[in-house]
């Protein structure tokens, strides 16, 4: 996954600086690879039907979800792609045990657990993603009031010493 850090770093640079929508649609797929080579070990140990180790999968999935609605909400688009294999393996996940009969019912209440943590990973990142647009705002109101200030006072300065220069 550092790779796919590293690609995504150097793709979202070069649209920042030439964006075009293939520049923007390898970012997203960066994105997304990102996590599904996260993902391949916790798939794998899934498989192992040991309940530890499907706990720890789970915990996999989670961290995974948790990381795009907070470090991928600054870009919405880039927080859903990060976000969508994580979502999917979650969804994955209980639905593969449905095929056995003594555990389709635990699966059936897993699977809406799944879905209500889904719910709430789009909810966190769109909240996310609005604290940080209102906050980039905020400081760009914040870096004008200051620029008017200092240009109040370099001009009052200048007013305060002509007269005094003319005095002396």
């Amino acid at each position: 996954t550092i790779l796919t850090e590293v690609a995504q770093h150097r793709l979202l640079s070069g649209f920042a600086d030439d964006p075009t929508r293939l520049r923007h649609g390898l970012f997203l797929l960066a994105s997304a690879l990102g996590n599904v080579f996260y993902l391949l070990p916790p798939a794998l140990v899934w498989l192992m039907n040991d309940p530890l180790l499907m706990f720890a999968a789970m915990l996999a999935v989670i961290g995974a979800l948790l990381n795009a609605s907070v470090v991928r909400s600054a870009y919405l688009p880039a927080g859903l792609a990060a976000g969508l294999p994580a979502a999917l393996f979650a969804i994955w996940m209980p639905v593969s045990r449905v095929a056995a009969v003594e555990s389709a019912i635990s699966a059936t209440i897993a699977l809406a657990g799944v879905i209500a943590l889904i719910g709430y990973f789009l909810s966190a990142l769109i909240q996310n993603n609005r604290a940080q647009r209102e906050l980039a705002i905020a400081a760009d109101s914040a870096r004008a009031a200051s620029a008017a200030k200092s240009h109040f006072l370099a001009a009052m300065n200048h007013e305060v010493r002509t007269p005094l220069n003319a005095l002396l």
